[in-house]
């Protein structure tokens, strides 16, 4: 094992013995250059400061977007929120997913027992009624009609909290 050699140019003369045991008179000389690690070359810190430039970019761009995000998700939950109108959510099995805070005042049931509940045994007092009404709603969305419309007053109705 050679030595370990700093890094520059090391000149190497050989000499060779014949089969008599006659060393030639003339070396044979080759010049060894030795590089220094690849950390140490400044080739290596060129793509180092680049790539660490477009990562610092890239996590600036995702930071900036996460905060955009966050903003609009905070934006569309104070709408849902603060809506003057029911709004509700519910799954395949018509359980409910989503209980906004007006329906709490409206209907007088408070998310936390809406919410798994099936739409029938919460907003029917007979559970066929129910049915009938979500068929009739999914009847109307399918055929793409929409569902129909009534003119309300602009003032929204009066909840005072209490519920009897």
């Amino acid at each position: 094992m050679l030595p370990l050699l700093e890094p520059g140019q090391y000149l190497i003369q050989v000499r060779s013995l014949d089969s008599d045991g006659n060393l030639d008179p003339s070396p044979a000389t080759t010049t060894l250059t030795v590089n220094p690690p690849v950390w140490q070359r400044g080739e290596f810190y060129f793509p180092v400061i680049i790539l660490s430039l477009v990562t610092l970019i890239a996590l600036a761009a995702f930071f900036r977007k996460h905060i955009a995000l966050t903003e609009s998700e905070e934006r569309y939950r104070t709408l849902v929120e603060d809506a003057l109108t029911v709004i509700l959510k519910w799954d395949s099995a018509e359980r409910i997913t989503y209980w906004n805070e007006y329906a709490e005042k409206l209907f007088c049931i408070p998310a936390d027992q809406a919410v798994g509940s099936t739409v029938q045994e919460t907003l029917f007092s007979q559970p066929e009624d129910g049915h009938k009404a979500l068929s009739e709603i999914r009847q109307m969305l399918i055929s793409s009609k929409g569902l129909p419309v009534q003119r309300r007053s602009s003032t929204p109705p009066k909840m005072d909290g209490i519920c009897t």
